[in-house]
């Protein structure tokens, strides 16, 4: 049966108070970090089969950017923050507080700045997922990749296709004032992980 079929209205429910609460957690730690007023507005949340992504950002030719955390602990599995190449570098200008377009390349400090997004992002989200469920879960040090959005997920399709198939995929829009950016943060468990998760959402975690 796949994650797909597994995930029951309530189920899916219980992923977005979790996802609510972690992207909550992260948008005001990074608004303290930058001293700005940063908003994650409410996600969207999804099941997609892993191959689907690329049409997130347009398809597999479109260039992207992630940020990848490993999963390791009770649970194991991958989680990557998207964006398509634009939103990236609109995403560095809201974070660095210069008017949108300024950022028209990704170098070392830029590439830092993304990294510490998908940082706390994932941290915090991996922080409630385990106040919710008692799971334990520790995300390794991010990693940034910038490619085509093919090529990104090839670096992770022999893995995944090990682990599991499917992806919990949450659209997340950062907004401070009239600027926002669109994203997409993915939680891709292991099958077994997957059971484990709803197993314990299931008895009543939430």
């Amino acid at each position: 049966m796949s994650e797909q079929r597994l995930l029951t209205e309530k189920q899916l429910e219980s992923f977005k108070v979790i996802a609510n609460l972690g992207l909550q957690n992260a948008t005001k730690a990074l608004a303290d970090m930058v001293n700005l007023k940063i908003v994650s507005e409410n996600p969207v949340t999804n099941v997609m089969p892993f191959g689907e992504i690329p049409r997130l950002v347009g398809g597999e030719e479109e260039d992207a950017v992630g940020v990848y955390l490993q999963i390791s602990g009770d649970i194991s599995g991958h989680i990557m923050l998207l964006w398509d190449y634009t939103a990236a570098l609109n995403l560095v200008d809201l974070l660095m507080e210069n008017p949108t377009g300024t950022t028209t390349s990704i170098g070392e400090m830029e590439q830092s700045a993304l990294k510490e997004v998908g940082n706390m992002v994932g941290s915090f989200f991996l922080n409630a997922m385990a106040d919710f469920t008692g799971l334990k879960c520790t995300p390794s040090p991010p990693a940034l990749v910038i490619d085509m959005m093919g090529s990104i997920l090839n670096t992770l399709s022999a893995q995944v296709a090990m682990e599991g198939n499917h992806s919990l995929v949450i659209d997340t829009t950062f907004k401070e004032g009239a600027h926002s950016v669109l994203g997409n943060f993915m939680l891709i468990p292991s099958s077994s992980s997957t059971s484990t998760i709803l197993a314990r959402l299931e008895s009543g975690a939430l």
